[in-house]
């Protein structure tokens, strides 16, 4: 009853005050959870301990609830990570990086260096990417869809839901511009993990990614049930397409979040 209670008050409230009851309630469960809205960056800035990140809507800010440790470690077995071996200075490229989580769960889990390479066209999102993520020399972001083509593209919002695709949806708040781009013509290294989450356009996305998937060891993509109007799951597709390209399933995610983890049969 009082989850369901503060579902409903985060929901109907203004983000100054949203952020209020957010710290008030990290007060009272004891933990160093704390917020406050950002005017000028039109975000939530969430600090636990001496660690601020920027949640571009009410629902990101609340995924950090428990904390950003819990939130990394959760995304991380979501994601079947915990089934791969890692090794140091792998590329690791994630297209729908969203604010950063990803990254996040990658940064507390692995206990050593990595490359990064995050894709993510919403303007909103990426302005708390660009905050959550530092670029340097490992590290790289780029405000770009991924897509079978190098082309401008409607880009459908739904910013709050995180649902935001290139795929014209249920439901949206508005229609932007995009820039999209085929992996292929982005990347020639080899890649150790590719990550997709592209609101039902996995198949587009993979499209475009033929010749890095002959470089790549493993491929985890989410296939939920968000394609288009019917809300279609990209399942189906995404299977046959990496298995004609020498990927076989690993594990996979029947959860909350469908997810399908692949290794390509070379490595």
């Amino acid at each position: 009853m009082k989850a369901k209670l503060f579902t409903y008050i985060y929901a109907v409230v203004g983000p100054r005050v949203f952020a209020i009851i957010f710290s008030i309630r990290g007060f009272v469960r004891g933990t160093g959870i704390r917020c406050r809205f950002s005017q000028h960056s039109n975000s939530f800035l969430v600090r636990d301990s001496s660690i601020t990140r920027s949640a571009s809507t009410k629902s990101r800010a609340l995924m950090y609830i428990g904390g950003f440790n819990q939130r990394g470690q959760n995304l991380f077995k979501t994601y079947l990570l915990d089934r791969i071996e890692f090794r140091e200075d792998a590329l690791i490229v994630d297209c729908g990086a969203n604010v950063g989580d990803f990254h996040l769960a990658l940064w507390i889990s692995l206990p050593y260096k990595f490359r990064y390479m995050g894709f993510e066209p919403s303007p909103h999102d990426f302005k708390s990417l660009k905050l959550n993520v530092v670029e340097d020399v490992n590290t790289q972001i780029f405000k770009l869809a991924l897509w079978n083509e190098d082309k401008e593209l409607d880009f459908y919002l739904d910013v709050e839901s995180a649902s935001s695709s290139l795929i014209e949806p249920k439901r949206s708040t508005g229609i932007t511009r995009v820039t999209s781009r085929r992996l292929d013509s982005l990347l020639k290294q080899d890649v150790f993990l590719l990550k997709i989450e592209a609101e039902g356009a996995e198949p587009e996305v993979l499209a475009g990614t033929q010749n890095v998937l002959q470089r790549t060891h493993y491929v985890v993509v989410d296939v939920g049930p968000e394609r288009g109007i019917n809300e279609e799951s990209t399942r189906d597709s995404v299977v046959k397409f990496l298995e004609r390209n020498n990927f076989r399933i690993l594990h996979e995610n029947r959860g909350h979040r469908k997810v399908v983890l692949f290794v390509n049969r070379n490595f």
